[in-house]
């Protein structure tokens, strides 16, 4: 990846359709993932989202916060999250239709080793891919977090802003440690976020987003 970059110019993000096309790699770019960015401040798409990697690049190079992808699972969607994951049940949470578990590829998702608080790299989870291939094991801080992606459209930033109280894991089986994320609406993120994939950041920076705003002609859409 290292040599494919060096023959490009003004390269600013990388992705791979790793897990689709993992047939064809006896790894995973997970590891890549951190390394670029820690040299190069390169920034990553899981799965070849362009999307996310599209707004990763405009949340993180303009408020400069700890960034990552992740899938989100609001404990409204019910069975389909459970099953998608392998788990029983949801953590048990006061208020449980304001409330995402988020993960991806067996723990909480790619994450540079400069953002975590806890990071090591583990054997992989998911069945899809090769057995000596690797996985991200991380967490961000618990505290302030802010949920966005850019609307299909390209003309608003859908955005919701929580809290990471925090983590969950289920031995055995694709959420080994998950993110537990309370939002102000679930049914709004429900209804009106893009995707499952999603960017989520540390802190909320309502003046920040509101700039991108206006710099990037962007409709800023709050879900609360």
């Amino acid at each position: 990846m290292r040599d494919d970059l060096d023959g490009e110019d003004g390269v600013l993000g990388v992705g791979i359709n790793c897990l689709n096309e993992s047939g064809l790699s006896d790894t995973t770019p997970c590891l890549a993932w951190n390394l670029l960015y820690q040299e190069r401040d390169l920034l990553w798409g899981c799965e070849a989202d362009t999307v996310s990697m599209l707004t990763k690049l405009i949340v993180h190079r303009s408020l400069g916060t700890p960034i990552m992808m992740t899938n989100l699972y609001p404990f409204l969607m019910g069975q389909a999250a459970l099953k998608h994951e392998r788990i029983p049940e949801f953590p048990a949470v006061a208020d449980p239709e304001n409330h995402i578990l988020a993960g991806h590829c067996g723990y909480f998702g790619v994450i540079p080793r400069s953002f975590a608080t806890d990071w090591r790299l583990r054997e992989k989870v998911l069945a899809i891919v090769d057995d000596d291939a690797a996985v991200i094991d991380a967490r961000l801080r618990v505290g302030d977090i802010t949920l966005s992606k850019l609307d299909p459209s390209f003309t608003a930033l859908v955005v919701a802003e929580g809290e990471l109280t925090g983590y969950a894991g289920y031995p055995g089986s694709d959420c080994r440690n998950g993110a537990v994320i309370r939002i102000p609406d679930g049914h709004a993120v429900m209804k009106r976020l893009p995707s499952h994939h999603a960017l989520l950041t540390t802190g909320h920076d309502r003046a920040g987003l509101d700039l991108i705003g206006q710099v990037f002609d962007l409709a800023i859409e709050r879900l609360s």
